[in-house]
């Protein structure tokens, strides 16, 4: 998991906990989680091009899941931040291609573990909703505050 999904988990764990509330502020969102303005930034417009959130600009704008957080999975956050969780490309799903050290061997013993690793890494972040994140955080997140409107 690169550290775009790490942040990425984290600002959209926090905006779980203010979901029943309305939108937040990036900049609050930065500071709290304390990530880099510019890095969030990009992080959350990925995250709204994947539709897991979206945005809004003026007085009442700022932030907010699209989904209730139990809708949304780790999964769909870090795919959509770092593409198919695949530890080498000879695990992705459907894929035939063989990795250069594969070379004649169409099911190398590395190959079958790395599938089934792949298997159960998809497993665990699909069934895995912000909602149980956010209800894991020990100790618990305080809420952003959030903009009424």
């Amino acid at each position: 998991m690169s550290k775009k999904s790490i942040y990425g988990l984290r600002a959209m764990s926090r905006m779980a906990l203010s979901y029943a509330n309305d939108r937040v502020y990036g900049s609050l969102l930065s500071q709290q989680e304390q990530i880099p303005p510019k890095f969030l930034e990009a992080i959350l417009l990925d995250l709204i091009r994947a539709g897991l959130l979206d945005s809004r600009k003026g007085p009442h704008g700022g932030y907010r899941l699209t989904r209730a957080p139990g809708e949304i999975t780790v999964g769909q956050v870090i795919r959509a931040l770092d593409g198919p969780l695949v530890p080498r490309a000879c695990a992705r799903e459907g894929m035939s291609e063989l990795c250069e050290e594969c070379v004649g061997h169409p099911e190398c013993g590395a190959r079958l573990v790395l599938k089934e690793l792949r298997h159960e890494v998809d497993n665990v972040v699909d069934r895995t909703s912000l909602a149980d994140l956010a209800r894991q955080l020990t100790p618990p997140l305080e809420q952003l505050p959030v903009l009424e409107g």
